[in-house]
C-alpha cells in the first residue's frame, strides 16, 4: 500500500486476507506517521521509504492513519 502525492493512501480501501502483512510505502514527497487504529504505530516513514509489516490478525476491518496529516485516513478490509 503507498501514499500519492496528493496526500491520500492508495489503494484505499486496500484488502487483505487474515494472517497477511501489510506495509506502506511512501511515494510522496514528505514524512508521514502511520498508525493503525487498533493501536499499532508503524512510525515514521519518509520518501522513497516503507513501513514495518502489520500482521492483520482478524477479519475486522482496520482504520489507520497518519498523525502528520490528519485527512489522511484510510481502511484495511
Amino acid at each position: 500500500m503507498g501514499e500519492v502525492g496528493s496526500q491520500a493512501f492508495t489503494p484505499n480501501p486496500v484488502n487483505a486476507a487474515v494472517g497477511s502483512s501489510v506495509a506502506f510505502k511512501n511515494d510522496d514527497n514528505t514524512i508521514h506517521h502511520i498508525v493503525l487504529d487498533n493501536g499499532t504505530d508503524l512510525g515514521n516513514v519518509s520518501p522513497g521509504q516503507t513501513t514495518r509489516s502489520a500482521t492483520v490478525s482478524s477479519g475486522a476491518a482496520i482504520a489507520f492513519h497518519c498523525t502528520i496529516h490528519p485527512s489522511m485516513v484510510g481502511t484495511i478490509n
